[in-house]
């Protein structure tokens, strides 16, 4: 069996590398479209990946009825297809990782702004009710505001 980086190998990445993984993958291969293919669908990107990296593990060639390597990289080889979707991953996944902290950000904020965080109380709050979105643009609001007062300060 080959070696290869230890990046690739699906058996370390959380759930955040994962969907990255996916996303990279589903934007580089060309994941066959029909009703037996299990990676044909951004919810089987993932998977496909793995496929792939068993498969270069093993020195095997992808099937062709499930994945085929898209013209514009027929010059590499798959191990380096492999690492083209974990770079383009990374990239991916520090996007992801600066929205969770920014709706972080939003999340203390507009949880102070509340009264929601309170000392030695307790408060329910139904996530499902929350404005993601919203909660991005407040962390970044509040981000600005601290930029500029470091900035003066």
């Amino acid at each position: 069996m080959q070696t290869l980086d230890q990046d690739l190998d699906p058996r370390t990445h959380d759930a955040l590398r994962q969907l990255a993984v996916g996303q990279a993958a589903g934007l580089t291969l060309q994941f066959i479209c029909n009703k037996e293919n299990p990676y044909a669908d951004r919810q089987g990107w993932y998977e496909g990946y793995r496929y792939l990296y068993d498969c270069v593990v093993k020195h095997q060639e992808p099937s062709d009825e499930l994945v085929e390597m898209p013209e514009h990289l027929n010059h590499l080889e798959w191990p380096e297809v492999l690492g083209l979707i974990l770079d383009d991953a990374k990239s991916i996944e520090q996007q992801m990782q600066e929205v969770l902290r920014l709706a972080f950000m939003g999340l203390v904020s507009e949880s102070e702004f509340l009264g929601l965080v309170q000392t030695n109380t307790t408060t329910t709050v139904s996530l499902s009710n929350i404005d993601h979105k919203h909660l991005v643009s407040v962390g970044q609001h509040v981000e600005r505001c601290a930029q500029k007062q470091g900035a003066t300060s």
